[in-house]
């Protein structure tokens, strides 16, 4: 394996040192999704205006790859849609209702009764992290 001997580069002169405390956030009232943000998709809504959702709850999908969806990090109700120019999805808004109740996964549950996860094959495994909504 080489070595890398670099000569050249940008040195930060800081002054003082990282502090010890933790920093405690509010929980949000409004969680904004932006599909913008995730590059060469375009989303495809399976909500509406007024739908409840819970943690893990599919909130849109990518129309060149269906297989793939994002799912709601909250539970709530979904507050506002903002679509651009020719209809494009700009931002999702959700209400955060605070109680993070979330969906129960069927094909997860009933594929790891099947057999335990050391037994699972590649498109059991992806089809259980793309409904956990951890594939994105």
């Amino acid at each position: 394996m080489p070595t890398f001997n670099l000569k050249k580069g940008y040195n930060l002169n800081l002054d003082g040192k990282p502090t010890n405390e933790i920093i405690e956030l509010s929980i949000p009232d409004i969680v904004k999704l932006n599909p913008n943000n995730y590059k060469y998709i375009k989303p495809k809504l399976l909500v509406k205006v007024n739908d409840l959702v819970q943690v893990g709850s599919p909130i849109f999908y990518d129309k060149n790859n269906p297989n793939i969806n994002h799912v709601s990090s909250c539970s709530g109700k979904i507050k506002n849609i903002e679509y651009g120019e020719r209809r494009k999805v700009l931002s999702i808004d959700i209400e955060n209702d605070k109680e993070y109740n979330q969906i129960e996964l069927e094909k997860c549950n009933r594929l790891l009764q099947l057999s335990s996860i050391q037994n699972l094959d590649i498109g059991s495994t992806k089809k259980i992290i793309n409904e956990a909504g951890m594939w994105p």
